[in-house]
């Protein structure tokens, strides 16, 4: 792999010395890949940004880059990135990859993700997102207004969800002690089999799909075309619009409990890493907890029942393809799938519905 990761930046480096921009952009989808590729490699997805010309015209807006060091971003204080200024408030996560902090602007709390070395593939892929997506369907993803670029770092200012993440809503309903609640759990997934279904539709794979990167922004209504859930965190997307077509990975991923089945058998793997991933954010809004798998034979399962009163037979429905995918050439509609759950959805009584949403949100704002 090694070797065929160094051959593919030297062919990339001879390809952008010597093309114009358009012949660049024909270019990138001939590149003979030969082997397995890391999409994952730092150095690769340098190469792709200077080998499509990055920053095109629409990735410029709102984005500053400057010579020097970031500035240090203490909470309880206040920052200015380039012209604007920001009251830091408090840290809300420190991952392996970045430290996000709740900031206002202009009284407006956003929030601020610092990262170190600089990363500009997220800002690329949320900008590519809005450039390929229509206006009606960006509700569903979470939008960056600016991206300071720095020496030694970046920082990346997004809107704010009040309402934390996915998971921190289902443990909140665990705490307050509510039971599994079939029609939540249905908003919930529907909205989230449209937003990665939307987002396979442009040729971008997520690749960190999991209860903490969904985030709820507002309180949901009985109407699941209105988006309550945006995805976050695009630091580790594919763009498959920049490999061959045909393209398969073999890296294997060590996230806890998001290794997709394909990563686990040491099968070559593309969208298959979302909708593992989309399975385990689903069965957590309907069990309040991660997901667990066993392989029966050659099929993978849910290692829990689903209780009757769920109706277990709609979600083994959904559960059996995102769990069993054929192969790199025959992924699933996500767009079937979710019609699995939104016809019984449909016949939902009304006030039923609203009930579980009105005890959602009585908990959300401590009622």
């Amino acid at each position: 792999p090694a070797q065929v990761q160094t051959e593919l930046r030297e062919k990339l480096a001879q390809i952008s010395a010597n093309k114009s921009l358009e012949e660049l952009e024909e270019s990138v989808g001939l590149l003979n890949i030969s082997g397995p590729v890391d999409p994952f490699c730092t150095e690769l997805i340098n190469q792709l940004l200077s080998h499509i010309g990055y920053p095109k015209k629409h990735h410029l807006i709102g984005l500053h880059r400057f010579e020097n060091d970031a500035p240090i971003l203490n909470c309880n204080s206040t920052v200015k990135l380039g012209n604007t200024k920001y009251s830091l408030i408090g840290e809300l996560g420190k991952g392996s990859y970045a430290r996000v902090l709740k900031a206002t602007r202009d009284g407006q709390p956003v929030a601020l993700k610092q990262q170190r070395p600089a990363w500009q593939w997220e800002w690329y892929i949320v900008q590519e997102l809005q450039s390929r997506l229509p206006p009606t369907k960006m509700g569903g993803y979470l939008h960056m207004s600016n991206g300071y670029i720095y020496k030694n770092g970046s920082i990346l200012e997004s809107e704010w969800a009040q309402y934390g993440s996915i998971l921190s809503v289902v443990s909140k309903l665990k705490i307050a002690g509510k039971g599994l609640d079939i029609h939540l759990a249905m908003i919930f997934s529907i909205q989230m089999i449209s937003i990665v279904e939307h987002l396979h539709k442009c040729k971008i794979i997520h690749g960190d799909i999991k209860p903490d990167n969904f985030v709820l922004h507002s309180i949901p209504s009985a109407d699941v075309t209105v988006p309550c859930l945006k995805l976050i965190d695009f630091g580790r997307s594919i763009d498959m619009t920049l490999f061959p077509e045909g393209t398969t990975f073999t890296k294997v991923v060590t996230t806890d409990g998001f290794q997709c089945n394909e990563m686990k058998e040491g099968r070559p793997w593309t969208y298959q890493t979302d909708l593992y991933g989309l399975a385990g954010s689903i069965y957590c809004v309907l069990f309040y907890d991660y997901m667990k798998v066993v392989k029966k034979g050659k099929k993978w399962e849910l290692s829990t029942k689903i209780p009757r009163y769920m109706k277990p037979t709609v979600w083994q429905e959904l559960f059996t393809p995102l769990l069993n995918v054929e192969s790199c050439e025959n992924i699933p509609d996500l767009s079937a799938l979710r019609e699995i759950l939104e016809k019984p959805y449909r016949t939902m009584e009304l006030s039923t519905v609203n009930q579980s949403i009105n005890t959602l949100r009585n908990i959300l704002l401590n009622k």
